[in-house]
């Protein structure tokens, strides 16, 4: 692909979106300069970069609304369901062991995100004619005065520096006939010698010229070349990112009805150990409450130890779905399904 573009081939790059990937069409229509080329590239790696950015800015505002959710469904299931819990636990004299519920639910998917877009720098690129046409009249002007100078040094001739004086015509003739023929020992001629000193200059500032802009565009095209290799490796870890939070997305969405479902198991449960003390009274130890009643209790610890366990694990670790989490939840569903069987069967 790249090497291509290095050969000075026409190349027309359009992008299309196929499910969550760019695929790149490319094909030979004329040819383009290095510095058509490198414009070309610039402006696809901005296109690709700025989509990547674009997909990633839409999904993660779709997430962080779940996780608002979550977070919204959280704090009331904990201020209200399972503090109740705790409160009739400790009524009863059943010694449940507390842990702080009440930490700060973080989840922030800039962990999972790769910013290596701040390593792309995007810039105009300049032909260098400019700067080419600089160096191009300083190369002319020491040209003439190199000519001048070997001149002067083989006549003899001493110019007025201090303060400078322009030599007179006929200084000026000299210089030039020896130019013009006279260092060869050949009666020299004028016209000769400004010819040779006007060719001469214009022929290296013209090198000089078309030498410093070659250069520079394939400086240019190697940077657009460097540059929409990034931007292909950045949409690359972008999409690996997006998938990363499409997963983290599916298991959030899986712990709100999962919260849900453990409110109404310790409502119930909740519903219970109101009607336990209410029939038995307040006793110094739970042991001495009927069987049955006991056995409640520690259903209800058994519920809100594994609700904790699941809200305590971090769904987020190395920069992905959090493996212990994903067990974690697993274990949360089939500790309710135990409880539901417990009711129905």
């Amino acid at each position: 692909m790249l090497e291509d573009i290095e050969k000075n081939s026409k190349l027309d790059t359009s992008e299309v979106e196929d499910n969550d990937s760019f695929i790149i069409n490319k094909s030979i229509k004329s040819f383009k300069s290095k510095n058509e080329q490198a414009n070309e590239l610039m402006e696809k790696s901005q296109e690709i970069v700025s989509k990547a950015n674009k997909e990633i800015e839409t999904i993660t505002g779709s997430v962080y609304k779940d996780i608002d959710r979550l977070q919204d469904i959280k704090n009331s299931f904990l201020n209200t369901t399972f503090t109740k819990s705790q409160i009739l636990l400790e009524k009863a004299s059943y010694n449940y062991n507390k842990k702080n519920s009440n930490e700060p639910f973080e989840l922030y998917l800039d962990d999972v995100l790769d910013d290596t877009d701040d390593d792309i720098f995007f810039k105009n690129i300049s032909s260098g004619r400019f700067i080419g046409f600089i160096l191009s009249l300083l190369t002319m002007l020491l040209v003439v005065v190199g000519w001048i100078y070997l001149a002067i040094s083989n006549l003899g001739i001493k110019l007025q520096l201090q303060p400078p004086k322009i030599p007179d015509n006929e200084t000026i003739n000299k210089i030039f006939t020896w130019i013009g023929g006279g260092m060869t020992g050949a009666e020299g001629n004028v016209i000769a010698g400004e010819a040779t000193v006007g060719i001469s200059a214009l022929i290296l500032g013209f090198l000089i010229y078309k030498v410093y802009v070659s250069i520079k565009e394939s400086k240019n095209l190697k940077i657009a070349n460097h540059i929409y290799e990034n931007s292909h490796n950045y949409l690359t870890k972008q999409q690996k990112s997006k998938s990363e939070i499409k997963k983290i997305d599916e298991y959030i969405k899986q712990l709100i009805p999962t919260l849900e479902d453990y409110k109404y198991l310790l409502d119930e449960q909740n519903g219970k150990l109101a009607r336990i003390l209410h029939v038995e009274g307040f006793k110094d130890d739970y042991e001495t409450y009927h069987p049955t009643s006991v056995e409640t209790m520690k259903d209800t610890e058994k519920l809100m130890n594994k609700i904790q366990d699941l809200l305590s694990t971090p769904i987020i670790k190395d920069s992905k779905l959090n493996e212990k989490f994903t067990f974690s939840l697993y274990e949360a569903k089939e500790v309710y399904q135990y409880f539901l069987s417990k009711i129905y069967d």
